[in-house]
């Protein structure tokens, strides 16, 4: 019931803020109503602050502010393990044009921001 209640306060945020979303009504305690989607078989993972695999892989502290925005790729295939992968990597398997990876870069940066501004309201930090 919690995880449905977060889940309505930020699509209806979201989507007061003009970015479109599947989340068309909340039904009850336990069940929203969605828009019927087409799955682009990605996972656009944001990162503000270097944390939890980033900091390993690239072994850089934890809690480290990089100087820009950065986003991983991750090709979602649960026989892969979901790999990260590069935008090269995604037009070739495919799953998108690289048009509509600067789309999904323009909005996944759009939502960052909407997002942050809508936690620090709580005073959380979005990593």
């Amino acid at each position: 019931m919690l995880n449905n209640r977060i889940s309505t306060l930020i699509f209806e945020y979201l989507n007061k803020q003009g970015i479109k979303t599947h989340y068309v009504k909340t039904l009850n305690d336990r069940d929203q109503l969605c828009r019927r989607v087409r799955i682009i078989p990605l996972e656009v993972i944001v990162r503000n602050v270097i944390a939890g695999s980033m900091a390993q892989r690239l072994g850089i502290e934890e809690g480290t502010k990089p100087s820009n925005v950065i986003f991983d790729i991750c090709y979602k295939n649960d026989e892969l393990g979901d790999p990260l992968i590069n935008d090269h990597h995604a037009v070739a398997l495919g799953v998108v044009t690289y048009d509509e990876l600067k789309q999904i870069y323009a909005m996944t940066a759009r939502i960052n921001e909407v997002l942050k501004e809508l936690f620090a309201k709580m005073n959380i930090n979005l990593i």
